[in-house]
């Protein structure tokens, strides 16, 4: 299933640590990175009004934060006139314990409307909330 989940795990008074998790039918990788508050509030609304106006193309990256070793980088685009969108990852994982970087780089399927509901849900991970949880693809059991 193509899916991708983003969740709290860690915060101090300036920023926090997410947790982000991707799959498509073939990979499934997942890394913790440090964000701000303004950083997921920029991609909320970038995704809620995806590909609406001159937006047609989304790049959201995370730079490398100074002693930590991870990136992260999502591009997001219409796949084709009928509403498909690709998401492009780029994820640069890191062990602590070993001196290795692995770089990791797929892509994950939606519909305009699934990414859309995700942006509009994005923003509530920015409640101080250890272990909020925010999935692209809503699971109703």
């Amino acid at each position: 299933m193509n899916n991708i989940i983003f969740k709290r795990i860690w915060q101090d008074e300036d920023f926090y640590e997410i947790e982000v998790q991707a799959q498509n039918k073939v990979i499934s990788a997942s890394a913790n990175f440090y964000v701000v508050d303004e950083d997921i509030a920029r991609l909320s609304k970038e995704l809620t009004n995806f590909p609406f106006g001159s937006n047609k193309e989304i790049v959201w990256e995370l730079p490398n934060i100074e002693g930590s070793p991870r990136e992260l980088s999502l591009r997001i685009f219409l796949k084709d006139n009928l509403g498909h969108v690709k998401i492009e990852i780029y994820m640069v994982l890191k062990n602590y314990d070993e001196p290795e970087r692995y770089n990791c780089f797929f892509s994950v399927s939606t519909e305009i409307g699934v990414l859309n509901r995700f942006g509009q849900r994005l923003i509530g991970l920015n409640k101080p909330v250890i272990g909020k949880s925010v999935s692209m693809v809503e699971l109703d059991f």
